[in-house]
């Protein structure tokens, strides 16, 4: 169990602050999107990355984080990493379809862990946008 490099344009960067929205799609799953913002509420670029299709998501204080009592830390200086071997995503593994990936990403005061099946899209935010968030109930 091993953390590797996970690039993205913010996985050099320290101290992140990251907030997170849930949307449910009953024929979907639940799909999860970070914000990501490097410096700050008031400051660009932020980033977010979404998550289409989620099996597993976990938020944590950041001392309960995978270092301190999970995978070997790999790179240990990155904000964004694959936990390859999870137990979470061998626990998944059929065989058949393809394998889901553990992401986390390492926040100022805050982890935040995704297991998905899909490719998480990573988007360039340079000015302020509004953000719908759908959920049905």
């Amino acid at each position: 169990m091993r953390l590797e490099r996970w690039d993205t344009p913010f996985t050099d960067l320290p101290a992140l602050r990251i907030r997170v929205m849930i949307e449910g799609r009953p024929q979907h799953g639940e799909g999860v999107t970070l914000i990501v913002e490097p410096s700050g509420t008031e400051a660009y670029p932020k980033y977010l990355v979404r998550f289409p299709s989620v099996s597993a998501f976990v938020h944590l204080e950041e001392t309960l984080t995978p270092r301190t009592g999970g995978p070997d830390d790999g790179d240990a200086h990155a904000s964004a990493c694959v936990w390859s071997g999870s137990p979470w995503v061998r626990a998944q593994d059929d065989g058949e379809a393809p394998a889901d990936r553990h992401y986390v990403v390492f926040g100022d005061d805050r982890v935040i862990e995704v297991v998905s099946r899909s490719e998480p899209e990573v988007e360039t935010v340079t000015s302020p946008q509004v953000l719908e968030l759908r959920h049905a109930i």
